[in-house]
């Protein structure tokens, strides 16, 4: 069986030709929700910030899976006469929260989007695992940080649904102890475009 993820890549590649009908790019900024899968070795790095009173739940290696929630920022680069459009995207998230985690991104992508809105990107992603805990002493709480550096490959389409623009995408982003598979569904009414 497929993880999900690359499942949702797959379902990308089928949707593309229904996502051609339409005529030229929408602005996709606007609200993301997903979910990401962690390898075991992000897992167990995350898990190592954590322990020790710090807050939160430990991830659960044997479904390591966390929610997103987070907003896209976009701009156009350029167009060509033939319509497709390029764009930089800026992406913070908040995953683990369902966990009582707090472990923020911030995700840069520079991209190419079809005239029919099939869309793919590369670029840096920063991901930080915050913990409190004890000082050495144990008299007072002291804040930290776990600071991942990565490279995110994103591959997406936009469906348009009844006047609202539903982008679909799934990234996958390499980095120390692993990588992370991430799907990422929006909802926006603009029907701004480029």
């Amino acid at each position: 069986m497929l993880p999900a993820p690359l499942a949702a890549l797959v379902l990308l590649v089928m949707l593309a030709p229904a996502a051609q009908a339409q005529v030229g790019p929408h602005r996709q900024s606007g609200p993301r929700v997903g979910v990401t899968y962690l390898a075991p070795g992000v897992v167990a790095r995350i898990n190592e910030a954590t322990r020790e009173g710090g807050t939160g739940d430990r991830i659960d290696p044997s479904f390591p899976v966390v929610t997103q929630f987070g907003w896209q920022f976009e701009f156009q680069t350029f167009q060509t006469a033939s319509g497709a459009t390029g764009v930089a995207e800026v992406v913070p998230l908040l995953s683990g929260l369902d966990r009582g985690l707090l472990l923020p991104s911030l995700t840069f992508v520079s991209g190419l989007r079809t005239r029919g809105g099939v869309e793919v990107g590369a670029g840096p992603n920063v991901s930080v695992s915050v913990h409190e805990r004890p000082d050495r002493r144990g008299d007072q709480d002291v804040v930290g940080a776990d600071v991942r550096l990565g490279l995110a490959l994103v591959a997406g389409v936009n469906a348009r649904l009844d006047g609202v623009s539903v982008p679909v995408n799934a990234a996958v982003v390499l980095g120390a102890g692993g990588a992370r598979l991430s799907l990422l569904v929006g909802l926006n009414t603009s029907s701004a475009r480029y």
